[in-house]
């Protein structure tokens, strides 16, 4: 057994990744796509897009949408989280 299966890290640690923001073209989403190149063979970083989420505005029946659920459970299942705003 290798010094890092001893560890714990047997597994290629898993990312999430979400710009906080809805523009195609930013440089906070140009960021986490050069993070998600750059370390590709380190790690899964897995970009997450919150165009479409109800954040201003609730559903008409109030209810969580499933997309938004969906993503809290990836969220929660990654090893942490990466998050690029200019906020």
């Amino acid at each position: 057994m290798t010094n890092t299966e001893m560890r714990g890290f047997d597994h290629m640690k898993h990312y999430i990744g979400i710009a906080g923001t809805n523009r195609q073209g930013s440089t906070n989403r140009r960021l986490l796509q050069f993070i998600k190149e750059h370390f590709a063979d380190k790690a899964e970083i897995e970009l997450m897009d919150i165009g479409g989420l109800p954040v201003f505005y609730k559903t008409p029946d109030r209810s969580v949408p499933e997309r938004v659920t969906e993503m809290a459970k990836k969220i929660e299942a990654s090893d942490g989280d990466i998050i690029s705003t200019p906020e």
